[in-house]
C-alpha cells in the first residue's frame, strides 16, 4: 500500500494565506525534549531528576547547594536538553528560535539569588553560537523566561537538518548565589520548550483560503488568491480509497494578477472523509500544491476532531473539544497499538515513534459516538 509523504491536514473550516505559509515566517513548536542530561561542561554542582522538565507538573530538574558564609556562589553543570522532534521541510530557511524555561529558585533569603550564567543552542550535540544568559534574577514562584524569538538566530547559522537533528536542544547553566546569609539555594526547572520560526520559498501565487462545506449534499471547494504570477491553470485532487489523487475539476489560472480572484468548484460524491488540495501549474508546466484540507460528510456529526501533523513521525496531535473517555490506534490490518498519550485542555499528544510507517486509524471514543480518522506514519 502506498504511502503518503508531506502532507499538511487542515480542517475545513480553516483559514489561511499561502504569502505567510511560504513567504514569511511560520512557527513550529512549543516542543518539549525527550530526553535531559547533566553535563561537566560548566559548573560544579549538578542536575538532579532528570527524567521531569517535559511537562508543567510542578515536579523538577533541580541544581541545589549549600552555601556557607556572606557573598558565596557556585554554578550549575549544564542541564542539556535534545530530542524534541522538529520536521522542518529541508527547502525551508530558519527565521528564528525561541526557548522558553518555566522555573523558579527556592531557598531564596537575605539579598541571595539564582540567576542565569550560560543558556546556548545544542547544534548535534554540541554548543553553539551566542549565549543568552539574562541579568534577571530567577522567581521564588514557577516563571516563565523567553529567550530568542521569531528573528533570533542566536549568532548562528542553521539549517532544518540541523533543527530535526535528535541532539538539537538547549543548554542551562546557573549561578546560585548567598547574599547575606548561609543557606541551601535550589534552581528548579519544570518545563522547557522550542519554537522554531522557518519560511519557504514564495510560491507563483498567493492562495487567501481554501476551503470545503457541504451544500446540497455535495462538498463545495473554494479558494481565493491575492495575486497571480505566470499561473495557467488549476486542478484540484481528491485522495481516494488508495491514497492515490484522482482529478475531480480543472479551472484556468488568470496568468498574472494583483486583484483578488475568487474560483470555487463542487466534489459531486464525497465520502465520509474526504482529502482535496489544488495544484497550481506555470506556463513552463512547473506547479506547486496548495496545503491539504479534510471535508467530513456527515450533516449528523457536531463532533469536531483535529489531527495534526500528516505524516507523523514523533507525535501525533488530536485537537477536540469533547470529553474524550478513550483513544486508540489501529493499524490498517487491525492490530491496536500500546501508545502514551499526554491531555493537555483540549489537546491530546500522542508519542507513535514506536509505530512503524504506514497508514494507520485513531479511534476516538467520546460519551456519544466514536470517530475515526487516518493518518500517516512516516
Amino acid at each position: 500500500m502506498p504511502i503518503l509523504k508531506k502532507i499538511i491536514i487542515l480542517h475545513c473550516t480553516f483559514g489561511f494565506k499561502m504569502s505567510v505559509l511560504f513567504s514569511q515566517c511560520t512557527a513550529v513548536g512549543q516542543f518539549t525534549p525527550i530526553g535531559i542530561t547533566n553535563s561537566t561542561l560548566s559548573g560544579t554542582v549538578g542536575w538532579v531528576g532528570n527524567g521531569n522538565g517535559s511537562i508543567s507538573d510542578n515536579v523538577y530538574v533541580s541544581s541545589g547547594v549549600a552555601l556557607a558564609g556572606l557573598f558565596s556562589s557556585a554554578q550549575s553543570n549544564c542541564m542539556m536538553t535534545r530530542g524534541y522532534s522538529f520536521s522542518i521541510p529541508l527547502a525551508a530557511s530558519i527565521c528564528g528560535i525561541e526557548v522558553e524555561f518555566e522555573r523558579n529558585a527556592s531557598g531564596l533569603l537575605l539579598g541571595s539569588s539564582v540567576k542565569d550564567n550560560i543558556i546556548y543552542l545544542l547544534n548535534a550535540g554540541a554548543i553553539t553560537g551566542s549565549n543568552m544568559a539574562s541579568g534577571s534574577a530567577w522567581p521564588s514562584s514557577d516563571g516563565t523566561a523567553t529567550y530568542g524569538g521569531s528573528g533570533n538566530l542566536w549568532g548562528a547559522a542553521w539549517t532544518p537538518t540541523d533543527i530535526n537533528n535528535a541532539n538539537f536542544g538547549v543548554a542551562l547553566s546557573t549561578t546560585m548565589s548567598s547574599g547575606l546569609a548561609s543557606l541551601y539555594l535550589s534552581a528548579n526547572v519544570d518545563l522547557v520548550t522550542i519554537t522554531v520560526y522557518y519560511k519557504l520559498p514564495s510560491l507563483p501565487i498567493e492562495m487567501v483560503s481554501f476551503t470545503g462545506s457541504i451544500v446540497d449534499n455535495k462538498v463545495k471547494l473554494e479558494w481565493k488568491t491575492e495575486s497571480e504570477r505566470n499561473n495557467n491553470y488549476f486542478t484540484v485532487e481528491k485522495m481516494n480509497g488508495t491514497y492515490d489523487w484522482n482529478l475531480i475539476a480543472q479551472l484556468k489560472g488568470a496568468g498574472n494578477s494583483t486583484n483578488i480572484l475568487n474560483y470555487s468548484t463542487y466534489d459531486e460524491a464525497p465520502d465520509e472523509i474526504n482529502y482535496y488540495r489544488v495544484k497550481q501549474v506555470d506556463y513552463n508546466n512547473s506547479f506547486t500544491y496548495s496545503p491539504i484540507i479534510s471535508v467530513d460528510y456527515n450533516p449528523k456529526k457536531t463532533h469536531t476532531l483535529k489531527l495534526y501533523p500528516i505524516p507523523a513521525s514523533s507525535y501525533l496531535t488530536i485537537d477536540i473539544p469533547d470529553n474524550v473517555e478513550k483513544i486508540e490506534i489501529i493499524s490498517d490490518n487491525g492490530v491496536r497499538s500500546e501508545t502514551d498519550i499526554i491531555k493537555a485542555d483540549d489537546q491530546y499528544r500522542i508519542n507513535v515513534s514506536s509505530l512503524a510507517p504506514g497508514i494507520y486509524i485513531v479511534k476516538v471514543y467520546i460519551t456519544d459516538t466514536v470517530i475515526t480518522k487516518k493518518f500517516v506514519k512516516e
